[in-house]
């Protein structure tokens, strides 16, 4: 396997320079060092880990993570009607807690008065 692959490799998987030249190192991969350097340590690729996908018709396709964060920076992960039912039902939620609310407080008023009455 090509050193610079395996640099490459490790990298993607957000591993320091430090840690690949160990690694390297304990291999036994003479001049890691240098190998690190000729890598394209100035690479733009993002670090991260990366996931394997597998299509319908079983064709394999590497996707890296951090790409993908890139891509869809500004809009919203999930994209469905179902969110804004939910925010819907979440608002409607949230004003029945709150009519709730205000009856509680009123029957603790109106209790309030009846022991007071009571107690005349």
């Amino acid at each position: 396997m090509d050193i610079k692959l395996i640099i490459q490799k490790m990298r993607e998987r957000g591993m320091s320079d430090d840690e690949i030249r160990k690694n390297l190192k304990e291999l036994g991969v003479a001049g890691a060092g240098d190998a690190l350097g000729a890598s394209g340590a100035s690479d733009d690729k993002p670090v991260g880990f990366s996931m394997t996908s597998v299509g319908a018709e079983g064709d394999e396709k590497e996707i890296s993570v951090a790409s993908m964060i890139q891509k869809s920076e500004g809009t919203p992960l999930f994209q469905s009607s179902s969110s804004q039912k939910l925010e819907q039902k979440l608002d409607d939620a949230i004003a029945l807690m709150r009519a709730l609310q205000d009856v509680t407080k009123k029957v603790l008023q109106t209790n309030q008065e009846i022991l007071l009455r009571l107690k005349k």
